[in-house]
């Protein structure tokens, strides 16, 4: 048996303080499992403003190889090590936690979501529900200590359960088409004082539609486009991700350059876009990368999207090399040359036609002079 040890690091971009590390636990210290069996690692900290724990395993030389990270909700394992390590878990802000992220029930099915936290002085959590594209909180119910609260019109069809100082449910007993399409949201607070409320990640739920079967995307890379470098030879360029075909539209789109993730010049539709004639939905993403990246033939551009099927997320990506055009990639080059030869053809061709006008007008006035003479 080798003995490996793996560790988690929780950054922002990075844990550089090293002060904050006290404010991290990771469980077990020690593990000892025979030859195909599963080893599972905890971590977890207490650093507001911290979106991500990285896993690291150190080899016994002292070098550590990097085996994926968390981001917000979701798990990134490096492509190495997929199908091997499974990263799960959640974000906690303020000390509240909320699950499941997302939910996919279909109409007449009950939908249960689950909110704690640890603020000791807290003694309420409160559900609320925001409709898509409202910025407005529908306030549904709270629990204030056990005693459970329902706004009408909801007190048929929500049932509350639980502990306001620690943690409850919520539940739907017959989900219909008007629950889906929203987001739900618990908070932690204090009933008897002014003090800020703490909120969950919330849980996107939508209610299936009969018909449309729960589909993954299909995802698409396109090169940049050629009027970029008509504009300015040494601009940067834009690569677009398309994903289409896929429902529901539990999704998330994410970039990698050479196989390392990346943030800056990613910018990526807020919302998918449904088509009205297949019911299916599609959203974009682009990449704004340097010139020398592009050019590069060693550069690798990767789009990847995570869907939520109603079981796990599922990944599918897409993938683009760069080009190698000596400055100019090879489609600008043909068509600048095409543009070139029909340029000096038209040229030729006027040059022709403007020769024969003069011909023709000397032609004239040689006749008419001599007709004089005659």
């Amino acid at each position: 048996m080798i003995g490996l040890p793996i560790g988690c690091i929780v950054t922002l971009l990075w844990l550089t303080d090293p002060s904050l590390c006290s404010k991290v636990s990771q469980s077990p210290a020690h593990l000892a499992q025979q030859v195909g069996e599963s080893a599972q690692l905890q971590c977890s900290h207490r650093i507001a403003g911290y979106d991500r724990l990285l896993w690291y395993l150190q080899s016994g030389n002292g070098v550590f190889t990097f085996l994926g990270y968390m981001n917000l909700n979701f798990g990134y394992p490096e492509d190495q090590y997929k199908g091997k390590f499974s990263l799960q878990g959640q974000l906690v802000r303020g000390g509240v936690q909320q699950y499941p992220s997302s939910l996919l029930q279909r109409s007449g099915e009950p939908a249960t979501l689950h909110c704690s936290h640890n603020i000791s002085s807290y003694n309420m959590i409160l559900w609320y529900r925001q409709p898509r594209g409202a910025g407005a909180l529908e306030l549904l119910g709270y629990l204030h200590h056990d005693n459970k609260n329902v706004e009408p019109p909801m007190e048929t069809r929500l049932k509350l359960e639980g502990d306001g100082k620690k943690s409850g449910t919520m539940t739907i007993s017959s989900v219909t088409s008007a629950d889906g399409d929203a987001v739900y949201f618990c908070a932690a607070s204090h009933r008897d004082n002014n003090r800020e409320a703490y909120f969950g990640d919330g849980t996107k739920l939508t209610v299936l539609e009969p018909g449309v079967n729960i589909t993954r995307p299909k995802v698409k890379v396109l090169p940049p486009s050629i009027r970029e470098g008509c504009v300015k030879k040494k601009t940067n360029r834009t690569l677009v991700c398309v994903a289409t075909g896929f429902y529901p539209d539990h999704i998330t789109v994410s970039w990698k350059v050479n196989g390392v993730s990346v943030t800056s010049g990613v910018r990526t539709d807020d919302t998918a876009l449904r088509n009205k004639d297949n019911r299916f939905y599609s959203i974009t993403s682009r990449l704004r990368v340097s010139y020398r990246k592009w050019f590069d033939t060693r550069s690798t551009f990767t789009c990847l999207t995570s869907f939520y099927d109603g079981s796990d997320y599922q990944e599918d990506k897409d993938s683009i090399k760069g080009v190698n055009g000596g400055g100019m990639d090879r489609e600008y080059l043909l068509k600048s040359g095409l543009t070139a030869k029909l340029s000096y053809s038209v040229f030729i061709a006027k040059s022709f036609l403007y020769g024969l006008f003069i011909s023709a007008v000397v032609w004239k006035i040689r006749s008419s002079v001599a007709k004089r003479y005659e």
